[in-house]
């Protein structure tokens, strides 16, 4: 009888600690599987601020890229997409209502080609607006973009490699947001700047003119509605350009590694080689992606952007009546500024891609093939294929890829077309 008793107590016991353990493993489990989605989520952790201010402004819904496909039908989701239409909407009336103004042109000069500058903006603002809807509705875009870092991080990156660059992404992202709201805030500064101390930019708030008794309100109505616009300018050029860079910093972080390549016997390599051709082929695949994401606005970016520039040129280059006037000047330098830093922001971050994605050709090239199968000559083959073959990297609406080549051909057009303004001027 004693016996039997302390069998009972003696399997009670170890039933005890058996569930203890499960339900220590279990949380060990839980602890390690939560610490792995804090890791794959850290990249959108770091443009959570980004997210927000694009949110605002009516141009993002930062809790539906976030939670991926299980938000698309939540409240919140659908009021932020009545919000997001209700500001494209606005932005488009707002483009329609300026049209009378040309009316009042008789001839050509300056006034023309200011009026004709802040149509190209609004339709700007427009069309990018409208990228940005596309971004946030098309599952297949920025949310697969997002997924798909995710995957790549789980099947190939390590703790520290995948921090160091999503630290380096949000460094970048902090330091843009700064700049970001300088210029939202300066463009909007100047903008009430001229509407409220001189007549030049009345039309501003056209079909309304300063005899009306509300000209002062409707001027501020008119500012906030300037503040979303810039919002949506700037702040659209950012998250290309870090998404950008996040592809790059992932490209030469796989550049430092393949490299390493060289100081491996050949026995090594050969297992490590087909393993770094899929890697590089999971790459290709988030640039695939990324650039149906953003190929609609770099071509949008980059059309609209020479346009202002080159009448930003020539309007300052070509007339006295700007020179002399020191509102006129500084608007119109500050409006250079923020253009052509679009404009290169864009060109730089999307261009870099396309570099750092052949780098690894030379690190092939060089491997030494003495002695190697048949098998490792046909892995060394396709990789060479792939790196030689297309262009890798984002386009400007698929007709023109973004590369070191692009960029040099926009600044040589700038300043082609200045040197000519001065010949001419003189």
């Amino acid at each position: 009888m004693t016996n039997r008793i302390a069998t009972k107590l003696a399997f009670r016991n170890l039933r005890s600690k058996t569930q203890v353990h499960h339900l220590q493993r279990r949380q060990t489990d839980r602890d390690i599987e939560d610490t792995r989605d804090s890791q794959r989520n850290a990249l959108t952790q770091v443009l959570r601020p980004l997210f927000l201010c694009m949110t605002l402004s009516g141009t993002f819904d930062h809790w539906k890229i976030q939670a991926g496909h299980v938000s698309s039908r939540t409240l919140m989701s659908k009021c932020l997409k009545c919000y997001r239409i209700t500001m494209l909407v606005l932005y488009i009336v707002n483009a329609c209502r300026y049209f009378p103004t040309y009316l009042s042109i008789s001839s050509f000069g300056p006034d023309l080609l200011t009026k004709l500058m802040v149509h190209l903006w609004y339709l700007l603002c427009i069309l990018n607006g409208y990228a940005c809807y596309k971004m946030v509705e098309d599952p297949k875009r920025l949310t697969l973009l997002l997924e798909l870092f995710n995957v790549y991080h789980d099947r190939f990156e390590n703790e520290v490699e995948n921090f160091s660059v999503v630290s380096k992404v949000g460094k970048i992202t902090s330091i843009s947001m700064v700049l970001g709201w300088f210029f939202n805030i300066g463009n909007v500064v100047f903008a009430g700047y001229m509407l409220y101390t001189s007549n030049i930019f009345d039309n501003f708030i056209a079909p309304f003119t300063n005899t009306n008794p509300m000209s002062n309100l409707i001027k501020a109505l008119y500012l906030v509605i300037h503040l979303f616009l810039s919002c949506t300018w700037i702040f659209t050029c950012i998250a290309t350009m870090i998404f950008s860079l996040t592809l790059y910093f992932l490209f030469k972080q796989f550049v430092r590694t393949i490299e390493k390549l060289k100081s491996q016997p050949a026995q090594e390599v050969y297992h490590l080689l087909e393993r770094y051709r899929k890697q590089h082929n999971a790459l290709c695949d988030m640039i695939d992606v990324a650039d149906d994401t953003f190929s609609l606005y770099v071509a949008f970016s980059l059309t609209v952007s020479m346009l202002l520039a080159l009448m930003l040129l020539y309007n300052i280059c070509w007339y006295n009546s700007i020179r002399s006037d020191p509102g006129q000047l500084i608007s119109h330098i500050f409006w250079l500024m923020a253009v052509l830093t679009n404009l290169g922001a864009v060109a730089i971050s999307t261009g870099m891609i396309n570099h750092s994605a052949h780098e690894p050709l030379r690190t092939i090239y060089n491997m030494s093939l003495t002695g190697v199968t048949a098998d490792f000559s046909v892995q060394v083959n396709v990789f060479l294929q792939r790196l030689n073959g297309a262009p890798i990297g984002l386009s400007a609406f698929k007709l023109v890829m973004m590369d070191k080549h692009t960029f040099i051909q926009i600044g040589g057009v700038l300043a082609t077309y200045f040197v000519v303004l001065l010949q001419f001027q003189q």
